[in-house]
């Protein structure tokens, strides 16, 4: 049965507790989110909406640990999530690029002896921790592979790197901080490493996609809304050399990140980065761009401008203030769907996390449709993104063209 945690209007949270442990709640607990749990047993100010975990809760099957993961399962998937973002940091991962390839340990403890940042484990301790945590198996007495479980996190060590390295310090800074200054804890948001993180998670889901709609629609003048690391405008300007691109940031890390980006691709005469609210430099832009703009595109960004305009304004304000762009390509995360019964996937319950942290709300794919085609625009084409409850959408301000689809 589901139990507040306290009579008090200050803590705004949720336990659940199973039949035959009512002496001792059972945490809701998701993997990737595992800093809540000394949050939520010793926490006072609580920021998260009792709503979330009210309708989170309400696909939850008490009985087994599909989504309700045991404190030792819990505690011990935010330890390793942790240790593979330390391999990612430390380049180690990138010596198993070939997933099959084995290394002796002397080879291995040469590479992190040799690297020019302090390490806070020896390589001995890398090795004896990995094999612990499943992510390193011997197969004989002096030498190291990635086992199954390995091979999967270097598949998605980006979620590691948006969860841990963007918001790890985020979520710890707002559980104990004062409600008093809300401003305070997103401070601590660690903007490059979630543009990182996303531009890793693109790379390895989504690039494809984006591709096939760069060699399908061939935009000479695009904009990119949130644009993060600048990855997708080096990838549009090496794909068409007559491409010019715009990207807009409203955090100044991914920001300089995406100038930086920029500048060691040599691609200053055709790409520039601004600084700010996506919406209003796009006002500006939209006023001295002489050009006119094929696409506005936003992936994983619309939902903030949603939050800021409204769905409708925001759409009606794409449309407008970038002068009637041809096509505006929308990619986000939508509002997940009950999953009762079955695991849930990773990244989704971390992103909602994150965002229910930030007052931030999620939208459905129908609430994206809506709002674009009510501002003027029509869906013409839409796709599933490879990452859970992600999906592509492409809306044309024209007459022109008809529903496609890709495969």
């Amino acid at each position: 049965m589901i139990v507040p945690a306290s009579e008090s209007p200050h803590v705004q949270m949720v336990v659940l507790k199973s039949p035959g442990t009512l002496n001792r709640p059972e945490l809701v607990l998701f993997s990737l989110n595992q800093q809540l749990v000394l949050a939520l047993e010793a926490c006072t100010l609580f920021p998260v909406r009792v709503s979330w975990f009210k309708n989170i809760a309400k696909e939850m099957k008490q009985d087994i640990g599909v989504y309700i993961m045991r404190p030792e399962a819990a505690f011990n998937g935010y330890v390793v999530t942790n240790f593979c973002f330390l391999l990612h940091e430390a380049q180690i991962f990138d010596l198993f690029s070939n997933k099959e390839k084995t290394i002796s340990e002397a080879g291995f403890v040469r590479f992190v002896e040799g690297k020019n940042r302090k390490m806070p484990l020896h390589a001995n301790e890398l090795i004896d921790f990995g094999v612990r945590f499943s992510i390193f198996e011997r197969p004989d007495q002096s030498s190291i592979r990635l086992s199954d479980k390995g091979v999967s996190w270097l598949d998605n060590r980006a979620f590691a790197v948006w969860m841990i390295g963007g918001y790890g310090a985020y979520l710890r800074n707002t559980i104990m901080h004062s409600q008093n200054d809300d401003a305070a804890p997103h401070k601590s948001i660690n903007g490059e490493y979630v543009a990182i993180g996303s531009q890793m998670a693109n790379r390895s889901f989504m690039k494809d996609v984006f591709l096939d709609l760069l060699d399908e629609y061939h935009p000479k003048c695009l904009v990119d809304l949130g644009c993060g690391s600048g990855a997708r405008l080096v990838t549009a300007c090496h794909n068409d050399r007559e491409c010019f691109a715009y990207g807009i940031d409203i955090n100044k890390d991914a920001a300089d990140l995406a100038s930086a980006t920029i500048r060691s691709h040599d691609l200053r005469d055709r790409v520039e980065i601004l600084h700010g609210d996506a919406l209003e430099r796009g006002s500006e832009l939209g006023q001295r761009i002489a050009r006119p703009i094929d696409v506005v595109m936003s992936f994983m960004s619309m939902h903030d401008i949603f939050n800021i305009y409204g769905p409708r304004e925001a759409a009606r304000r794409v449309i407008s203030n970038f002068n009637n762009p041809r096509y505006i390509w929308v990619a986000d995360t939508v509002k997940s769907e009950p999953r009762c019964g079955q695991p849930l996937p990773i990244f989704t319950s971390g992103f909602e996390l994150v965002h229910a942290f930030q007052k931030i709300d999620l939208f459905s794919r129908e609430t994206y449709i809506d709002a674009f085609e009510d501002a003027g625009a029509r869906l013409v084409q839409q796709c599933y993104l490879n990452v859970p409850d992600t999906y592509a959408m492409i809306f044309e301000t024209t007459d022109a063209g008809s529903a496609r689809s890709i495969s």
